[in-house]
């Protein structure tokens, strides 16, 4: 029987470079102006190897450029990738005890690539490791990491900075960043240079095999940025191909807000300096199950009538939150018909900016709105509750959560 949802892909498989894949599932965004990232993509499996990833009509320039001038990571408000708040500290204790049980050596050169404002680093440091530099594209982020007293670079991987960094690392830390790289097999050829051969290089991606047991709204792990959905297989398809051998591999759920828990995996690989030379992949089918789950549970969410309630009172509402999740809700659900006034959002990056023709504020503005806010966040919506009342407001607060409006 033919499959009527293959494609010819506009992103050949990043893992084996195969040109053709099966649609799963089309994920379409509103976006603020100034992103220079696509507006729709289609999530695919390929082929060949399995790898479940966005085929996205974009180059590795653009993601270089996002990063480097949108990061959301640098605002210490509202980022990950700092100690500037208690499921950070905890994220990165954690991740530096098991880099600890793997790197004996506390003299050891450690490179942290993707380090945003180097909470990683610092709990490395307190570990006792001594040699430790991070890399970012981001300036402010890079600022932020030398303000600690650590060394920062600015730099991302596909840039001449990149280029010019030492070549003697026993470790590199990859943590929540392969999941954002277009170019996977360019990035990891260059990563590899930069290990002595024996070298540690340490992965974190998200758990793309357990999306529907974390379910939180839907479409949720189908954003603009994570556009590579990983699992220990595709990971050693990709990593094996440059000379790596996997040591271990672990599940984790990690705390990415107080009270949401976010699947993730970690695997540990030593460089070997062999590299594969047969073209043979281990197919992965366990992400293409898991997507398609997961697509099944969004699509039976009952999150969109309980908004058609809302947009058909024709009520003054303003949005709180101009991230992902109201950037997916604003391009396929009854939030577009809501007669929205203003966003609001913490994130200084986002302030100013249009959203479907509508100005992101800072939250001051709330404060001569008598009608309804909607809080429209995957993760932080009850912080984002507390701040709303513990500034006096008594509105009507909508929260957009998985079977949850208050």
């Amino acid at each position: 029987m033919t499959n009527t949802n293959l494609k010819n892909l506009f992103r050949i498989c990043p893992i084996c470079s195969s040109t053709t894949g099966e649609v799963l599932y089309t994920q379409h965004f509103i976006l603020p102006d100034k992103y220079i990232l696509p507006s729709s993509h289609d999530v695919v499996c390929c082929n060949k190897c399995g790898f479940v990833f966005a085929d996205v009509n974009s180059t590795q320039k653009d993601y270089d450029t996002f990063y480097a001038e949108l990061s959301k990571y640098e605002d210490k408000k509202t980022s990950t990738g700092g100690s500037f708040n208690s499921w950070d500290i905890e994220r990165f204790e954690r991740v530096s005890h098991d880099i600890s049980k793997i790197i004996l050596d506390k003299e050891s050169k450690i490179l942290d690539i993707g380090c945003a404002n180097g909470g990683l680093l610092l709990a490395l440091k307190n570990e006792g490791y001594k040699n430790l530099v991070g890399m970012d594209p981001s300036p402010v982020c890079t600022l932020n990491v030398q303000r600690e007293g650590l060394k920062g670079i600015c730099a991302g991987i596909f840039s001449d900075a990149f280029d010019s960094v030492e070549q003697d690392y026993n470790c590199v830390i990859l943590s929540h960043v392969l999941e954002h790289v277009y170019d996977l097999k360019k990035s990891v050829m260059k990563i590899a240079e930069k290990l002595i051969n024996g070298g540690i290089l340490y992965v974190e991606v998200p758990d793309a095999t357990r999306y529907p047991d974390f379910y939180k709204v839907p479409y949720y792990y189908f954003d603009c940025e994570h556009i590579n959905h990983f699992s220990e297989k595709s990971l050693d398809n990709l990593l094996s191909q440059f000379g790596f051998e996997s040591v271990t591999y672990q599940r984790k759920d990690i705390s990415v807000s107080i009270n949401e828990l976010y699947p993730a995996i970690y695997v540990v690989y030593r460089k070997t300096g062999k590299k594969r030379i047969d073209n043979r992949f281990i197919f992965d089918s366990f992400v293409r199950h898991s997507v398609i789950k997961y697509v099944e549970l969004s699509k039976n969410d009952t999150l969109y009538t309980e908004l058609d309630k809302v947009a058909k009172s024709k009520e003054k509402v303003i949005v709180w939150g101009a991230g992902q999740n109201t950037m997916r809700f604003l391009s396929n659900t009854p939030l577009n018909k809501c007669n929205i006034v203003a966003f609001v959002d913490n994130d200084s990056k986002k302030q100013g900016l249009m959203l479907g023709n509508i100005v992101i504020h800072s939250p001051e503005i709330i404060k001569g709105h008598n009608g309804p806010i909607i809080v429209s966040s995957a993760l932080h919506s009850d912080e984002i509750v507390e701040e709303i009342r513990s500034i006096g407001l008594k509105n009507k607060v909508i929260v957009l959560r998985s079977n949850i409006m208050i």
